[in-house]
């Protein structure tokens, strides 16, 4: 019997900004303006286990977020989790790095019953590969004001990169 493997890229667990904490806010030099406290949230994650509550506090932002996030230097693009709640949809931003325009970050979905909810850009490579930090800039568009309540990141690695 043979088994052939392709080497295929992984993804490295990276840093976690979590939103209302003031350590954490502090060690990501995190700034905003246009932002209101959201107070707790307490609520679940649609899905599986929609009966497990968690308790979540952050902001909503009319305005801008900055904040500084370590990452692999060796990256082939850094994942962008953001957590938030999703009792108004339609909430629209444009992300830069290091002033380079990275995306526009886009989540429809509004569910005031289950508020809590998770989303993803990709970071493209073109604006992460070389850096050990990034600094990211979030520019609310959207219908809703932006709502985030955590950001963690994860490393894109090649494969046979430096660990």
């Amino acid at each position: 019997a043979y088994l052939y493997l392709r080497p295929s890229p992984t993804l490295a667990a990276g840093d976690t900004l979590d939103l209302g904490a003031p350590v954490s806010e502090a060690s990501h030099a995190y700034s905003s303006t246009g932002a209101t406290p959201t107070g707790w949230i307490e609520s679940a994650f649609e899905g599986d286990d929609d009966d497990v509550l968690h308790r979540e506090r952050g902001y909503t932002v009319t305005g801008t977020t900055e904040f500084t996030v370590p990452v692999a230097r060796d990256n082939d693009g850094v994942l962008l989790r953001r957590t938030y709640d999703q009792a108004r949809g339609r909430e629209r931003a444009r992300v830069f790095v290091d002033d380079g325009f990275a995306g526009t970050w886009y989540d429809v979905y509004e569910n005031g019953v289950m508020r809590l909810a998770e989303s993803e850009l990709m970071l493209p490579r073109s604006v992460t590969t070389g850096k050990d930090r990034l600094r990211i800039r979030i520019e609310s568009r959207g219908e809703a004001p932006w709502s985030e309540l955590r950001y963690v990141t994860g490393s894109l690695r090649r494969p046979g990169s430096a660990r």
